[in-house]
């Protein structure tokens, strides 16, 4: 994967995760968007790691462990 590969997919993924902050836990399905948060998060963990984003928090989203943890301002 070239370096402009890596940018789009941190920058995607980052996106996703901003758009996932701003609204999760207003009507809407987040279930698609968590999923593909999730297939990003396992097919480019390290990349995303050495980028500092947290890959396991989502995966605690999908387990249903953390709503009640998450606060909205």
């Amino acid at each position: 994967m070239n370096k402009a590969q890596q940018e789009a997919l941190l920058n995607a993924y980052l996106d996703l995760i901003g758009a996932f902050e701003e609204t999760y836990g207003r009507p809407h399905d987040w279930a698609g968007h968590l999923r593909s948060i999730n297939e990003v998060s396992i097919a480019f963990k390290s990349l995303l790691e050495e980028n500092d984003c947290n890959t396991n928090f989502f995966r605690e989203v999908l387990d249903g462990k953390v709503y009640n943890k998450i606060r909205f301002s």
